[in-house]
């Protein structure tokens, strides 16, 4: 008798993850939810395309098959952000502080994990400093604006903080040894203003605010001879109340979470200019999408979100500026505006010749604005090595 109660429950516990794995496996092929993820904002990956079996072989060998299939499975599984969330709030009462690289202090605030190898920061910042001898060279003053890490701004000490402060501390460290690097330092006018108590960095965002973006514009204009916008001319407008940024969408719950206020600088003027969204060839004359505040990415209010290359003019005999940029310069950009005409360029996304763009722009400076995390992580400032440019 025993036995067979043994057996039943055995078959049972059998059928039952036989069923879940089934609802699984199939359901990711029938899976209706949208195909772009607002809470990643990014398009979710679609099956491997399987065009002959030559290529079948080829791409199971250099793996790029296995890859696409665990990809697919892993954005189109059922439940996925329900699952993501569930993950988080176990691993959270576990005792962890960190998941899937951001980290929470005890206040709350959301930090992206440093990169614990700084060898690409290094290489980096070597691209950076021959491109800008470059630059030098044919008469074009390049400067580099490199936005700090969180980590190296703030006072917790906790111990789930502090490892990752030192590295975050050694990647400062790197970037003011670099030799030769054409840099405007941000991190004491940021930290200055983080220690009275003045917002510039969200909590749930990796960006700085409008008004961090505000004293880094500041700082540049200051180090090459301009005066900056008085603070005065400027006014706060919130946007939102309620916004949780990228930080927040890779750490899946709002478990102890604050959520930021985003509020835009706004000055007479700032929707007087022609910007031309070079990839789509559309053009606006502001800014700012608020059309955005309504979606899940309101960070992408600063301009609709990264673009390979935005141009931005308004009337003539104005000086150019090329930006080169990731996207923590997008909310610089109005502020820039006022002094230049510019040319952005994010080269995660453009596809051109850099140095085919300089030396038909007719530029008359430079400007590479990075966070010290995407310097730390990101392949394309390799793109800056081969740009020669005829003087």
């Amino acid at each position: 008798m025993k036995a067979s109660k043994k057996k039943i429950g055995d078959i049972f516990l059998l059928l039952v993850t036989l069923s879940i794995f089934l609802f699984f496996s199939i359901g990711i092929w029938f899976n209706t939810s949208p195909r772009f993820s607002e809470n990643d904002n990014r398009h979710l990956a679609e099956p491997p395309l399987i065009s002959s079996t030559p290529y079948f072989f080829a791409s199971l060998w250099n793996g790029t098959l296995p890859s696409g299939i665990s990809s697919f499975y892993n954005d189109r599984l059922p439940l996925r952000s329900q699952l993501l969330t569930l993950r988080s709030r176990c691993e959270l009462l576990l005792g962890k502080r960190e998941v899937n690289g951001i980290i929470q202090d005890s206040s709350g605030v959301l930090y992206q994990i440093p990169a614990a190898d700084t060898s690409l920061l290094d290489k980096n910042l070597n691209y950076i400093t021959d491109f800008s001898k470059k630059m030098d060279s044919v008469s074009l003053p390049t400067t580099l604006l490199c936005i700090p890490d969180r980590l190296t701004i703030t006072d917790d000490d906790s111990l789930s903080i502090i490892t990752y402060k030192e590295r975050a501390q050694a990647a400062r460290t790197l970037l003011n040894s670099a030799e030769d690097l054409p840099l405007i330092d941000l991190y004491s006018s940021l930290k200055t203003a983080h220690d009275v108590g003045e917002y510039v960095y969200f909590s749930t965002d990796h960006h700085l605010t409008s008004y961090g973006a505000y004293l880094a514009y500041k700082e540049y204009v200051l180090g090459i001879g301009l005066s900056p916008i008085p603070e005065s001319n400027l006014s706060p407008i919130v946007m939102s109340d309620c916004f949780l940024g990228s930080s927040h969408s890779r750490f899946c719950t709002s478990h102890g979470v604050v959520p930021d206020t985003l509020t835009l600088l706004r000055y007479h003027g700032d929707e007087n200019y022609e910007l031309t969204f070079c990839d789509t060839g559309e053009t606006n004359s502001s800014f700012y999408d608020l059309s955005a505040i309504d979606k899940k990415d309101k960070y992408s209010v600063f301009l609709g979100g990264n673009y390979g290359r935005i141009t931005v003019s308004r009337g003539s005999g104005r000086q150019k500026l090329l930006v080169i940029k990731d996207s923590y310069a997008n909310a610089m950009l109005p502020f820039l505006a006022l002094h230049f005409d510019l040319d952005v360029i994010d080269l995660r996304y453009y596809p051109g010749e850099l140095s085919a763009l300089i030396e038909k722009g007719g530029y008359d400076r430079v400007l590479m604005v990075y966070g010290i995390n995407t310097l730390s992580t990101d392949l394309s400032p390799r793109r800056l090595s081969p740009a020669k440019v005829s003087s």
